[in-house]
């Protein structure tokens, strides 16, 4: 993260692509993606649906537990 302490700044020149957003994707509790903007609003976007899927399945999953 920027400006933390310990922190690496790290440039990389590469083509988006999935393979690179799986790996990036890793990491995501440990990172912040500056640039370009379209990368860090792809991942949000996935962690928005993974988050929306963890809850709605979930949530189904409890109830139907609990109906058991």
């Amino acid at each position: 993260m920027p400006g933390e302490p310990g922190t690496i700044d790290f440039t990389l020149r590469i083509a988006i692509n999935p393979r690179f957003v799986g790996w990036i994707g890793e990491w995501l509790r440990e990172i912040a993606v500056l640039e370009p903007i379209s990368l860090r609003e792809t991942l949000i976007e996935s962690c928005d649906i993974c988050k929306a899927n963890q809850l709605r399945i979930g949530q189904e999953w409890d109830t139907t537990i609990a109906s058991n």
